[in-house]
């Protein structure tokens, strides 16, 4: 995985990070990174604790719960954000 720095214009896009006063975005672009993942990657597994919010912003991921295959979210979509 590779990791980018945010720009706060990425955040118009994503609900509920729009309605975010631009200071609050701004805080939160810098505690934020747009990560890279290769295909068959897995972004965490069932059970685990979230540490982190995920938005698709491209792409596509396959959900799985204990290796029963489930919905895919395509990147840009209502689902992804």
């Amino acid at each position: 995985m590779t990791d980018a720095a945010v720009e706060t214009t990425v955040f118009a896009q994503y609900v509920p990070l729009n309605g975010l006063k631009p200071e609050s975005q701004r805080d939160l672009a810098k505690k934020s990174k747009i990560v890279e993942a290769k295909a068959g990657t897995y972004l965490f597994k069932a059970g685990e604790h979230a540490a982190q919010v995920i938005f698709i912003m491209s792409g596509e991921i396959q959900i799985e719960d204990n290796g029963k295959v489930g919905t895919k979210i395509a990147g840009g979509t209502s689902s992804a954000q």
